[in-house]
């Protein structure tokens, strides 16, 4: 069970929860002797009785204190409290190495400080006898001032020399049984694949492959399965030492580092540290720009200019060029930065390399279109940062019927010329059907551009032209597509306008469709995903056409946004948290992404973290999400005034959302305020009378009244109408005073999710 703010463990006052897995949670505490926060990491109580896992726990807090390394976790404290078992370290602020790789490789020199901090951290174990076996990047945390440090020790062993020496910790460490593989598949070496005894050797091999993804941002070794993955390690050379990302020089340590035999290796994590210092300050040569753009591994598609800022040129020049955006996307090595991310310069006067200097990448593509008559002009040119010196450029008039075509050969040009040896690895996909007619995609385009837009009334204009774009051309596949996006918001948390029985029919239906058309669309497999986990609760399913949709399009924001709605709820804390991020490094500027931040630390608890990214999201844009999600959590901190200031502006600023009405409701009650809280509940019904209002969010009003059983009538009243809500019964911090009760477990279990 998760601790409240203000309890105690020993004399640790606890603050606030930072983060959970399978072996404990961690909480930010208070140290008052000292006037510190530490890191207080509690044993589950469902593990605390298990001896294997205590055992582990005890293990991983001696091995640390045996240890004292400017890179490695230091340890304060291990104790009992009653039941709980808790190790208590320092406070690290900043990322895992993991969350650090997820929008890409690091850049060489930091991949290479990384490497050589790790490899001294490694010696220092070594010297006293203790060999890691679990290095891996989420076992690597980067603080926020650069320092480097290895956690988790739970895996580690002690040599034979240091069982018979006098260290206090040793003996405390249990014998791996022979033929027993320990470790992370596809970090572990061949040895610990096969279940032989592990030594300083093996922690190398792991440190190769740690250094190997910080560089090509690939694993060295990696299969479909655990069994290919060991097979891969025992069997294959290590993936992506022949990219340019990697030096000939630092080929040449990975090599040793990943050798199959132990004995072939570096043998002894120090020379590793003396190798890599030898080739920091090594420059690498700058990629070729120009005709041999072959190099070229990043590009932004900057929003094209429309002289005079014409209505009905803005949704073709958008058209185009989130075309190219999606068609640039779809090569695996060519890092693409998201439509959202360039938002920001539409409309403004700002010179191409200056943008693409902010931006973070090599090249970027400009455009300008003018529309006199039914004739399109476009001017495309593609741009070296470095000096502003143009690569390509190319100019297009087409009647306006062929935009589509215009779009696919914009899109091949730039292709050409940013991977002029063309070949199966880096060609996009094919994943759009055969050409519509022209009225059918001119509509189309019209569509997506008020979706883009996001507010309710966009929704509105974009359903209305993707229905014409079906009745110009019923064949073509997209604006199937993009209705049932639109299906998908009015239904769910975005608009909550139509009662899911309604949009989300409508939403499963159209993307089915679309995927009859088209199989490889990947919004169509996200949007059917989508509705078949928050409409039909059919988790499975969802979650195969999810991945689909990451696997045809791993640049798609909106499948890894999704996937994350979908972990949390079944309890899969880290991938919601994983997905969340990926979706972040993708559309940076999108609030929609920044507020799901927000959403996920608020259901996963972390009240600090949900505040924290709301406040974020609200630099962004001003949309009643920032106010919403700071409110809910400020009210489970405890501190009511600002929870129901903060909900106040949420409804200030979304008058007709019943989301932020129930939640300011709730607060009021929990506050005592009765009064307004009941007037809240009116407000709720009156508006029922014009829209869609959820039972959930009636429900909740009632939960801060202690009107459980009426709260439970509710929440049966939003399982008939399928609410979208109910996917957060486990997750949903304000449902606690019914959930130990058999009609909620009854609720939950009917649902689909985990008990």
């Amino acid at each position: 069970m998760t601790l409240p703010a203000g309890s105690r463990l020993g004399p640790y006052e606890v603050l606030s929860l930072l983060g959970a897995g399978g072996m404990g949670e961690v909480y930010r505490a208070r140290d008052p002797r000292l006037g510190r926060d530490v890191a207080v990491k509690v044993l589950p109580s469902h593990l605390a009785s298990d001896r294997d896992s205590l055992s582990r726990f005890e293990r991983e807090a001696r091995a640390v204190a045996a240890l004292s390394h400017p890179n490695i976790l230091s340890i304060f404290d291990f104790g009992r409290e009653g039941d709980v078992t808790y190790s208590v370290t320092e406070l690290l602020e900043g990322e895992t190495l993991r969350a650090a790789l997820i929008p890409g490789p690091l850049p060489r020199l930091r991949a290479i400080e990384v490497a050589t901090a790790l490899a001294d951290a490694l010696s220092a174990a070594h010297a006293r006898g203790l060999i890691h076996r679990d290095l891996k990047p989420e076992n690597v945390f980067l603080t926020s001032d650069g320092v480097v440090k290895i956690l988790d020790f739970g895996l580690a062993r002690w040599t034979e020399a240091s069982r018979s020496s006098s260290d206090p910790g040793a003996a405390t460490v249990a014998e791996t049984v022979p033929g027993t593989v320990l470790g992370t598949f596809g970090y572990m070496s061949p040895e610990q694949a096969r279940g032989e005894p592990a030594d300083s050797r093996s922690d190398v091999f792991a440190l190769g492959c740690v250094l190997c993804e910080m560089l090509t941002g690939k694993r060295a070794f990696e299969g479909s399965t655990p069994a290919e993955t060991l097979a891969s390690v025992l069997r294959d050379d290590p993936a992506g030492l022949e990219s340019t990302l990697v030096s000939p020089d630092v080929r040449t340590i990975l090599r040793r580092c990943l050798e199959k035999k132990p004995a072939n290796r570096f043998q002894r994590s120090q020379e590793v540290a003396a190798a890599l210092r030898s080739v920091r300050s090594t420059p690498v040569a700058s990629p070729p720009t120009g005709a041999g753009t072959a190099g070229v591994d990043s590009v932004a598609v900057l929003p094209f200019e429309t002289p005079g800022d014409a209505p009905d040129v803005r949704y073709f020049s958008e058209g185009i060029a989130e075309s190219i955006t999606r068609s640039l996307s779809r090569i695996e090595t060519l890092r693409v930065i998201s439509r959202s991310a360039v938002a920001r310069y539409r409309g403004r006067d700002i010179d191409a390399s200056q943008a693409g200097r902010e931006l973070g990448v090599q090249t970027v593509i400009a455009g300008r279109a003018i529309l006199r008559g039914e004739t399109l002009s476009v001017d495309v040119e593609l741009v070296d940062v470095s000096d502003g010196r143009q690569i390509w450029g190319q100019r297009y008039r087409r009647a306006v019927d062929d935009v589509y075509a215009v779009e696919e050969e914009i899109a091949s040009g730039v292709t050409d010329r940013l991977r002029p040896k063309r070949d199966s690895a880096s060609l996009p996909a094919k994943s759009r059907a055969p050409a519509p007619n022209a009225e059918a995609y001119q509509l189309y385009l019209k569509g997506r551009y008020y979706w883009n837009r996001r507010p309710e009334q966009g929704f509105l204009h974009a359903t209305e032209y993707f229905e014409k774009a079906i009745d110009a051309d019923p064949s073509f596949a997209l604006p199937y597509s993009g209705l049932a996006d639109c299906y998908i918001t009015l239904g769910s948390w975005e608009a909550g306008v139509l009662p899911p029985n309604e949009a989300f029919l409508k939403a499963r239906t159209l993307a089915r469709k679309a995927l009859e058309m088209n199989d490889r669309s990947a919004e169509a497999h996200a949007s059917l995903g989508y509705a078949l986990f928050h409409y039909d609760w059919n988790f499975v399913d969802a979650e195969k056409e999810l991945l689909r949709a990451i696997e045809l399009d791993p640049g798609y924001s909106a499948a890894h946004h999704w996937y994350s709605h979908l972990a949390l709820p079944l309890g899969r804390v880290e991938d919601s948290k994983r997905e969340s991020l990926i979706a972040l490094a993708v559309d940076p500027h999108d609030f929609i992404i920044n507020a799901h931040l927000a959403w996920h630390d608020f259901f996963s608890r972390n009240y600090d973290g949900a505040i924290e990214n709301a406040a974020k999201m609200a630099i962004i844009a001003n949309h009643f999400w920032s106010p919403f999600f700071s409110g809910l959590a400020h009210e489970q901190k405890g501190l009511l005034g600002p929870a129901i200031d903060r909900l106040r502006q949420a409804t200030e600023r979304a008058p007709d959302s019943s989301y932020a009405a129930a939640a300011l409701g709730h607060a009021y009650a929990v506050a005592g305020d009765r009064a307004n809280a009941e007037h809240m509940l009116d407000g709720l019904r009156q508006l029922a009378h014009r829209r869609y209002v959820p039972a959930y969010d009636l429900a909740i009003v009632k939960l801060g009244l202690s009107q459980f059983d009426e709260a439970l009538a509710f929440l049966e009243n939003g399982f008939e109408e399928r609410s979208s809500w109910l996917i957060h019964l486990n997750v949903d911090p304000r449902l606690d005073p019914i959930r130990d009760r058999r009609e909620f477990h009854a609720l939950t279990a009917r649902v689909g999710l985990p008990s």
